[in-house]
């Protein structure tokens, strides 16, 4: 099944995305959740504004965007999902 408007990252060894999701991993349950939230808040209201630690262009800031895309699409997709009956 392909999922629609997520885009297509390859997790080699030293992609961005692979780093920024070891940061992600040794960050605090706290920090992690906070720095989702934002993400969630900023993109469903087209927000211009981040936090300092995602303002630049980072590992962890892509990771982040990444991982708040892949969740909404997901959720997307279960919510079209057509049962069999």
């Amino acid at each position: 099944m392909r999922i629609n408007n997520v885009p297509s990252v390859s997790y080699k060894a030293n992609s961005p995305i692979s780093e920024g999701r070891k940061q992600f991993n040794q960050l605090s349950e706290t920090q992690k959740a906070g720095l989702v939230s934002v993400e969630r808040f900023r993109q469903k209201f087209n927000s211009q504004s981040e936090v300092p630690v995602m303002a630049k262009n980072t590992p962890l800031a892509q990771y982040v965007k990444y991982k708040v895309c892949i969740e909404k699409a997901m959720k997307k997709t279960l919510e079209n999902f057509k049962w069999p009956k």
